[in-house]
């Protein structure tokens, strides 16, 4: 069934998308400082997000708020902005320190930390032989570009 290979097309425009991405910002943060580029950056994704959810009247279930401020889900909410503002400034400073190229290679570890923080701090453990040959062969990658 196609529905069941849809998150693979997903991903891959994920993907995809991100090499504009990073190739653009590369040329960008030449000209741009970075604490300028991450303000503008995030301000436009919001603005984005919101102005395509008006237009699409997408139901965002505001009217169950109280269920989803739980404590739990506030600490999620929590980690998730922060590791993303930390994530976004990181890989913004790697690419004006180095290329994009190299950065989004190293960057591509994330899968590996993936399965480590879901097993570690949730105790979802899909660890498959599959999985862990894929993630054998991004470290490999990944020492190959520090080496090269």
């Amino acid at each position: 069934m196609l529905q069941d290979y849809l998150w693979f097309g997903y991903a891959l425009g994920a993907a995809i998308l991100w090499g504009i991405q990073y190739a653009t910002l590369e040329q960008l943060i030449k000209i741009v400082p970075i604490p300028l580029v991450t303000l503008v950056y995030t301000a436009m994704l919001t603005l984005i997000y919101l102005a395509a959810f008006a237009v699409l009247q997408v139901d965002l279930g505001l009217e169950q708020l109280k269920v989803y401020c739980t404590y739990r889900n506030l600490l999620l909410f929590g980690l998730v902005v922060l590791a993303g503002c930390g994530s976004t400034l990181l890989i913004f400073t790697a690419i004006a320190a180095g290329t994009a190229t190299r950065a989004s290679i190293i960057e591509i570890t994330y899968p590996v930390f993936v399965a480590v923080f879901a097993a570690l701090l949730y105790g979802e453990a899909t660890l498959t032989p599959q999985i862990l040959s894929g993630g054998l062969l991004i470290l490999a990658g990944v020492a190959l570009v520090l080496k090269g």
